[in-house]
């Protein structure tokens, strides 16, 4: 009886662990320059890699950042939605950005060509639908 207990706890604990996964550290930095100092500065951290187009996606994100502050309210903080490894060279890391009055939805593409990880890509929307696969996310009542 014992046994079927401590077999039933540590199972519990597994499941638990998976639901209370960590957002990575790269990413997680460039929230908390967003919250401390502002978009640019979660910009500056997650030093996106979009090449030529560098300056063009940086002005198109802060003006949409700005755009969801006057909308949404305050930042809040984050959740992690899923991580999708879809090799050990590239994941997309989708998450959930709270704000006061309503969410967006981040997704991160990362690609580590060595030894640390980079972000490539960097979307966002309001409608959880934009992100790919988001239904298999929604719990049933």
């Amino acid at each position: 009886m014992k046994k079927s207990r401590a077999f039933i706890l540590f199972g519990l604990a597994l499941m638990a662990s998976s639901f209370a996964e960590d957002i990575p550290d790269f990413i997680t930095k460039g929230f908390d320059a967003y919250q401390k100092t502002g978009a640019e500065a979660a910009w500056k951290t997650w030093n996106v890699n979009y090449g030529s187009q560098q300056e063009a996606k940086k002005k198109i994100f802060l003006e949409q950042m700005s755009l969801a502050e006057k909308t949404y309210g305050a930042f809040i903080g984050t959740s992690l939605i899923k991580e999708v490894d879809a090799s050990p060279f590239y994941r997309e890391i989708h998450i959930l950005v709270r704000f006061e009055k309503a969410p967006l939805f981040f997704t991160f593409q990362c690609y580590r060509p060595k030894d640390s990880w980079t972000i490539v890509g960097l979307s966002f929307s309001s409608k959880p639908e934009w992100m790919p696969g988001f239904e298999k996310h929604l719990k049933s009542s």
